[in-house]
């Protein structure tokens, strides 16, 4: 009975309680770092004036605020392939951001297939050959177009169809 009366009161004591509600208030402080750390990239696009502010936490946490990811804001609006010659295409597409803040712009996977719906290219065209910018505004639209000259040896004659997918690698 008094062995335990004892180990009680020691949570009783003034320093502890005060040591027991510093631990309470750093564990909040570390978890709140993480969250906003965890989320920098979209604090970021949302409070455009706490982009300075994540910037320096992120030289002190060897980190970078990198532009928002999110597929679901961003939609092919229109895009053609039109055949240049049997081997070299041109593709032509539009994105538009469809979110009320800035979104990083994805890279696009472009599959040919024949008649029968099998697959003869795949490629990856990223945002740089296409001469897009980093990330879209808010409800913005780019439009681009590039040159894709295949290997002859792809069977790029038999193109019939394409598909156009948005990604983040």
């Amino acid at each position: 009975f008094v062995a335990r009366a004892r180990r009680q009161a020691i949570w009783n004591r003034g320093p502890v309680r005060a040591a027991l509600w510093l631990m309470v208030l750093a564990l909040a402080l570390a978890l709140a770092a993480q969250w906003v750390l965890h989320e920098r990239a979209r604090l970021a696009a949302e409070h455009p004036r706490w982009a300075p502010t994540l910037d320096t936490l992120c030289q002190v946490m060897d980190c970078t605020v990198e532009p928002y990811r999110k597929l679901d804001a961003l939609a092919i609006t229109s895009s053609s392939l039109k055949r240049l010659t049997d081997d070299a295409f041109e593709l032509d597409v539009s994105l538009r951001n469809r979110a009320s803040m800035p979104v990083a712009t994805p890279a696009l996977e472009l599959t040919l297939t024949d008649v029968t719906e099998r697959i003869l290219v795949r490629r990856v065209i990223r945002t740089a050959e296409l001469g897009a910018p980093d990330r879209l505004d808010a409800n913005a639209q780019w439009r681009g177009e590039r040159a894709l000259v295949l290997d002859p040896n792809a069977g790029a004659s038999g193109v019939v169809n394409y598909k156009l997918q948005m990604f983040y690698p």
